[in-house]
């Protein structure tokens, strides 16, 4: 157990290296590429940044492929994530629409759906079986995943939340999965969460390069988180209940169904983009960037001590509850700033 930890270590340690050595690599070929973020009405930052952050995670994960791979379903996942990356890589480049996006979203999660791993049930409550949904787990599981790829996507509107929300629920996964029932192939979990650690020391660090994520790399997480919350809830895996699935990514979940309902209210496409995020919100009301990010980090480990203390405390029926009551809370406080935020 000692030289597995001490490898691991090890290998974690080299691993960020190759992460800040790519850093300043891909941020000199983004010139060349024409891989830039300009600002605009939406993304009110200073400067040109390079958008390699995808590039980044993507590449230091391929270089350490062979020890992170524990597991067939979990090799899968990192296969068919290829195609996210690359279809994110050409709309960073060229911008081909929501429509291509999603048809890549979907086919790639098709093939991750081929080998088995699909959303099965969605927990036991009150000591009965688990609920099965049955004939509608591989549509439920394509909704699941392609919507919460896009919710990450959505909010990567100001430096760091879309890197600090899965950041924070990776470590709720692996928190979860203590308290809970254990967890086994965690690998995975741990060179992801290293490598968005770098990523955003890089940000805060005058040393390195200022760099984004881009499509390539909030919908490369998203994706990646979206199959693991499905495969570590699995009941072959079952390293911790379904309900605490969706506290891991309540925030990204939350402004998804928020900024869908506040569109159709409006009858406007639920697909176009606007300035309706959490992350939006906050600035239009007057809150630094910095501030609005601290607060709605904050916010998630909230949600994410919530869940976990109402599951343990009062069971999986009442934190599910508890989460829907959280919901609506939050789409009304969303509807009163955004109101507000137009009066003024």
């Amino acid at each position: 157990m000692i030289q597995v930890f001490e490898n691991l270590s090890i290998n974690l340690f080299l691993f960020s290296i190759i992460n800040v050595i790519l850093i300043f690599f891909y941020s000199k070929l983004a010139h060349k590429f024409g891989l830039l973020d300009y600002p605009d009405y939406r993304k009110r930052h200073s400067g040109i940044i390079p958008l390699v952050g995808g590039l980044v995670i993507y590449t230091s994960l391929l270089i350490f492929y062979f020890q992170i791979s524990t597991n067939y379903w979990i090799d899968i996942i990192c296969v068919s994530s290829t195609i996210i990356f690359v279809v994110g890589l050409i709309d960073d480049k060229k911008q081909i629409g929501i429509i291509v996006r999603l048809l890549a979203q979907i086919f790639a999660c098709l093939l991750v759906m081929g080998v088995g791993l699909t959303i099965v049930d969605i927990g036991s409550y009150f000591d009965y079986s688990p609920l099965e949904v049955g004939i509608y787990g591989l549509l439920f599981t394509i909704l699941c995943v392609v919507g919460l790829t896009n919710a990450i996507n959505f909010m990567d509107g100001i430096d760091g939340l879309a890197s600090g929300i899965i950041l924070h629920a990776l470590v709720s996964i692996l928190l979860f999965s203590y308290l809970d029932n254990g967890i086994q192939n965690s690998q995975i979990l741990l060179y992801l969460i290293f490598s968005l650690i770098i990523f955003l020391v890089a940000n805060l660090s005058p040393v390195l390069p200022k760099i984004f994520l881009g499509d390539s790399g909030s919908m490369l997480i998203g994706f990646l988180v979206a199959w693991l919350l499905i495969y570590y809830s699995h009941p072959n895996v079952r390293a911790f209940h379904p309900v605490l699935t969706i506290w891991c990514v309540s925030i990204p979940t939350f402004d998804l169904l928020s900024v869908f309902t506040k569109r159709i209210i409006k009858k406007t496409n639920p697909f176009t983009p606007d300035r309706g995020h959490i992350h939006h919100l906050f600035i239009n009301y007057g809150i630094n960037a910095n501030v609005a990010l601290t607060y709605i980090i904050s916010l998630s480990i909230f949600f994410s001590l919530v869940g976990i203390i109402s599951y343990k405390i009062l069971g999986s029926f009442y934190s599910l509850l508890i989460f829907w009551f959280c919901f609506i809370l939050y789409l009304c406080i969303s509807l009163l700033m955004d109101n507000k935020s137009k009066l003024e």
